[in-house]
């Protein structure tokens, strides 16, 4: 059995790197954007950048906006604003302790997503690290990198912990326990919405919940 982790959102908290690019971005076209909390909000219902543009009257840059975005979202400039959720460090602890869980993301840049693991001293808490660039299909990617890795391995029964509805569809789609966190990058009433097995605050609270993780042991039976 693995456990598959989300990165983005629910092991790093990303909304200071993705408000500084949307903040950034509108000053470098001389425009007044949403306020932190307000951006934030917005994204964790879902509602797509060009709608947020077109809340402050911006929408006649999107496609430049959207251009630059796709350069400057993991710059590392900005991937420097990300910082572990809380209880995340500690939980990765725990569960490499029965077996390292498998690390699935979308980021288009593996040598910046290696960096940014490697300073956070995250990178050693995974047994592998499946990732692909397709950053506009989230659900469906995750699905596809999914099914591959467990092609692969001829693999039964696993646990995939995430903070979007997209991948608790993918997950429970293949079988897998799903457990949602909402303190990430979707609120709790559109998790509810896809049906998690279960729904937590955060990843620190994953050891809470009533599952026999020692199931998860390679030398289990």
């Amino acid at each position: 059995m693995t456990i598959f982790l989300d990165l983005d959102g629910t092991l790093l908290d990303v909304s200071s790197r993705y408000y500084a690019v949307y903040r950034d971005l509108l000053n470098e076209f001389d425009l007044t954007g949403l306020s932190r909390d307000e951006y934030w909000a917005a994204k964790r219902k879902k509602i797509s950048e060009e709608r947020i543009l077109s809340l402050t009257g911006a929408q006649k840059c999107f496609e430049l906006y959207r251009k630059r975005w796709l350069v400057l979202i993991e710059h590392p400039d900005y991937l420097n604003l990300d910082g572990p959720q809380a209880g995340a460090v500690q939980t990765l602890e725990k569960i490499a302790e029965i077996n390292r869980p498998v690390l699935v993301t979308l980021r288009k840049s593996r040598p910046n997503l290696w960096r940014q693991l490697s300073d956070f001293g995250l990178l050693d808490y995974f047994s592998e690290i499946i990732n692909s660039s397709a950053a506009d299909d989230i659900g469906p990617a995750k699905l596809r990198l999914l099914e591959k890795y467990l092609t692969r391995t001829r693999q039964k029964g696993h646990v995939l912990v995430t903070d979007t509805d997209g991948d608790i569809l993918a997950g429970k789609r293949l079988g897998c326990l799903t457990i949602a966190v909402w303190n990430g990058m979707r609120t709790r009433e559109l998790l509810i919405e896809a049906r998690p097995d279960h729904l937590i605050g955060s990843i620190g609270d994953l050891f809470d919940l009533p599952i026999d993780f020692s199931l998860l042991s390679r030398e289990s039976p």
